[in-house]
């Protein structure tokens, strides 16, 4: 009888067919009949383990893009913590700009300068230290 499903090929080792021209003969159907059934029978396993090959293969991409996102969500929590703290960092480092003069240094070549406190330098003592006095 005429079918209008698909047809294939299958090669198989003598000593297989064999086995399977013996249980058709026994049976007493085709041996097309018997691999037929036979992958009917297993179709919802070979179902189900086709479906954990595939998910198996997806996981390392699904299992990349997950720590893409987390890291990218981490990163931006970080971002809006260090926010607050880059604009207490910006006040403090605007405080102490203002409270230190730039002045220039003597002989370096071009302009170089350092910072300096705007408070007023302690001078040295001229005295030169002794081993103290004998009298």
């Amino acid at each position: 009888m005429p079918t209008t499903n698909p047809r294939l090929s299958v090669t198989l080792p003598v000593d297989d067919l064999a086995v399977l021209d013996r249980f058709a003969k026994a049976s007493g159907v085709a041996r097309a009949s018997v691999i037929s059934d036979l992958v009917h029978t297993i179709a919802p396993q070979l179902k189900e383990a086709a479906d954990l090959m595939e998910m198996a293969k997806a996981a390392p991409r699904r299992i990349k893009q997950g720590l893409v996102d987390d890291l990218s969500n981490a990163t931006a929590d970080a971002m809006g913590m260090l926010e607050g703290a880059m604009s207490d960092y910006r006040k403090v480092m605007s405080a102490l700009q203002r409270e230190l003069v730039l002045e220039p240094v003597e002989g370096r070549k071009g302009g170089k300068r350092k910072l300096t406190t705007s408070a007023p330098r302690r001078p040295q003592n001229p005295r030169p230290l002794t081993g103290g006095s004998n009298s």
